[in-house]
């Protein structure tokens, strides 16, 4: 079996001074996400998005994975909130976070907002599927 190769992880915290820092950082701590616990990729994600350094597209992936990792912790506001940002900015990346917002209402038991969002998605949003699992 084929496993990509992800940079080696860094104890400290690097410094984050340009765009291309903040790039790095995010590629490296989505590389290792499967290999280190999830509240070390929500704290690195946490620190690029904090920097402000990347353009509004990087920044919007980068808050949507860091929702990802909070809601495997479980947590449930603190993803609904990130996914719910990106989701608003209706970028290239809304269709997945609107998915997911469905996902986490179902999560938290809230059925009827999970199936009004459901009944939003259309066909890029893969909405039969989002719909079978409520």
């Amino acid at each position: 079996m084929w496993e990509p190769l992800a940079p080696p992880s860094r104890d400290a915290r690097p410094a984050l001074r340009t765009a291309a820092d903040a790039l790095v950082e995010t590629l490296s701590a989505l590389a290792r996400r499967q290999h280190e616990h999830r509240e070390r990729t929500v704290a690195r994600l946490g620190a690029v998005v904090d920097s402000g350094l990347l353009p509004s597209e990087l920044r919007d992936m980068t808050v949507y994975y860091r929702a990802k990792a909070q809601r495997d912790l479980g947590r449930s506001e603190d993803p609904r909130h990130g996914t719910q940002l990106v989701a608003d900015g209706g970028g290239r990346l809304a269709p997945a976070p609107r998915r997911g917002l469905a996902h986490l209402a179902r999560l938290a038991g809230d059925f009827p907002m999970a199936l009004r969002t459901a009944g939003t998605l259309g066909w890029a949003g893969r909405h039969h599927c989002v719909l079978g699992d409520v």
